[in-house]
Parts: structure tokens; C-alpha cells; sequence
């Protein structure tokens, strides 16, 4: 089977979320996410070439390596971060008994992976993750338009009925200079 090849750059992105993640879930330490990152970044490109792998590994580990050590300390603070966790709930429309049928095409359900998310006893915290290779690191530039932690937190208002939902971006940049290191914000 022949395996599909993605352009190399966006390799970078699933690097950083593979290294981030395996630290976070604490299957490696955090000394060892420079290790993590180069392995994540070797298997994304399987299939290739190995001068073509080892050529785009020294090209992109540079970045991912960069855009690992902006992520904010407070990320790393917290030791209970459920780490790309699937959840899911399905919306029925009330025209049938949800027990005899599934395939109601009138239910819909949100489903999805969020990158990191901390129930606590006060609050529920979601953090999406994103890593670009601009400099421009504005995380609003990302919330405002994407829907996927609306997505989320509507799915997390169905378990967690009273506790309030706040939501984080964390934009890293690859790239060598940026317009800020870090573009914070509370949540």
C-alpha cells in the first residue's frame, strides 16, 4: 500500500501537537519533547525518500522546536489535561423514539477531539492549539472564525450543565521572528 504523501509544512503543525500531547498525557517527559517532536516529524513523513525525509526533518525541526518552547508556562502548570479526548453527543430532534432508530436524519450529532481540556471544580477550561508559520500569532485571528470550540463547548454544556466554559488559544509560531513571542490571553 502506497502511503500518501502531505506536504512537508504541514507536517510541522502535527509534529508540535504529537510532542505537546505525549508531554501533557505524560507517556514521556517533558526533557524528551525535542526527541518527540523529530520522531513525530520522521513518521509524518514515511513513505518518502530517507534523503527526502532526513532533508525535511533538518528543514522543519528548526520551527517545531521554536514553536514548542512559546508554548505559555501555565500550560505545563496543570496536571490534569485530558489530551485529545474524543467527545461526542448527539442532538435528537424529538420526532421519534431515539431507541428504535439511529439513523434519523433530522438528529445530528457534534463530535470531535479537543487538543486539551481541564475539568476543575469551578470551571471547565478548553484549549485549542494551533501553530502556523507566520509571525502574526493573534489568537483571535483563529477564534473568530472557527466554530470548533463552539463545537466543544456546546458538547460540554450537555455533561457539565453548571459549570461555566472558557476557552483558550494558543497560536505558536514556527517561524524565527515573530510579532510577539507569545500573544496570551485569559480566557
Amino acid at each position: 500500500i502506497e502511503l500518501p504523501t502531505e506536504k512537508p509544512a504541514f507536517t510541522s503543525g502535527k509534529a508540535v501537537h504529537t510532542a505537546l500531547e505525549e508531554s501533557l498525557s505524560g507517556n514521556i517527559e517533558l526533557d524528551d519533547i525535542s526527541v518527540m517532536a523529530e520522531a513525530a516529524l520522521e513518521y509524518e513523513l514515511r513513505g518518502r525518500e530517507q534523503d527526502d525525509v532526513d532533508a525535511n526533518v533538518a528543514k522543519y525541526l528548526p520551527g517545531v522546536l521554536r514553536a514548542l518552547s512559546r508554548v505559555p508556562e501555565w500550560v505545563y502548570a496543570y496536571d490534569d489535561w485530558r489530551v485529545e479526548e474524543e467527545i461526542s453527543y448527539t442532538y435528537r430532534c424529538g420526532g421519534h423514539d431515539p431507541t428504535l432508530d439511529e439513523t434519523c436524519k433530522d438528529c445530528f450529532i457534534f463530535h470531535g477531539f479537543v487538543d486539551l481540556y481541564r475539568v476543575t471544580d469551578t470551571h471547565i477550561e478548553l484549549v485549542d492549539i494551533k501553530s502556523t508559520s507566520k509571525s502574526d500569532v493573534n489568537p483571535l485571528t483563529y477564534m473568530l472564525f472557527n466554530p470548533q470550540h463552539r463545537y466543544y463547548a456546546a458538547i460540554m454544556r450537555k455533561f457539565y450543565p453548571d459549570l461555566p466554559i472558557f476557552v483558550r488559544y494558543i497560536v505558536v509560531s514556527t517561524a524565527a521572528r515573530t510579532k510577539k513571542e507569545v500573544i496570551d490571553h485569559e480566557p
